[in-house]
């Protein structure tokens, strides 16, 4: 109940915003800012929430991480969050630099959440994370690319199709309310899909040894 709380609330910051600037009333560089940092912010909390939850299920499933901790630990979220501040920082420096060096890590540093879940020697500080993660990616970047887009657009599509040009909560919480479980439903699964690429794709070269 809580996640869909905060998915309504990011939701129609969100979607303020974007009214707001489509109308003309805030044309602003800050109006473009607070969009992405609502998009963000969401799928920093939401996003690494249902991670965390999809993690502890696999985990649970597999019997991986035996006395260890579960994936779905406040210390475990910390860590993800540190982490991909950092991935963060690296990749606005590559878009500053120029646009493709800026796309190159976030392809490459797509899995550092993945890697603080699943990886056993990073958890032991054995591995940084953005390298984990980038030896993971090297050798997949347009694979991953292609993958990422389609999942984008798909996701953009049914989430248009679902929430179309979503009213006030206050007008039509039904509607809102509804549109919301729908968008943790899609997150939900897209989450577990990635898991699973991620899985596939760090054991795929022990396989082929």
């Amino acid at each position: 109940m809580g996640l869909l709380v905060l998915q309504i609330i990011f939701d129609q910051s969100v979607e303020r915003l974007t009214s707001n600037f489509r109308s003309g009333k805030e044309q602003s560089v800050l109006s473009i800012f607070l969009i992405f940092f609502f998009l963000l912010l969401s799928e920093f909390v939401v996003g690494n929430i249902l991670l965390l939850f999809t993690a502890s299920e696999i985990q649970k499933a597999r019997n991986l991480g035996a006395g260890q901790p579960s994936a779905l630990s406040a210390k475990t979220f910390e860590q993800i969050l540190i982490e991909e501040i950092r991935a963060a920082g690296q990749i606005l420096s590559g878009f500053l630099l120029f646009i493709f060096p800026g796309f190159n890590r976030l392809i490459h540093y797509f899995f550092v959440p993945f890697v603080v879940i699943f990886d056993e020697d990073y958890q032991i500080g054995k591995v940084d994370a953005l390298k984990a993660s980038l030896k993971v990616s090297l050798h997949h970047f347009w694979f991953l690319s292609t993958l990422l887009t389609l999942t984008s657009v798909i996701d953009w599509i049914l989430g248009y199709l679902i929430k179309g040009d979503e009213d006030s909560i206050f007008k039509d919480p039904a509607h809102v309310g509804l549109a919301a479980a729908v968008a943790l439903l899609l997150n939900l699964f897209f989450k577990l899909f990635y898991c699973f690429v991620y899985l596939n794709l760090k054991n795929k070269p022990q396989m082929e040894k």
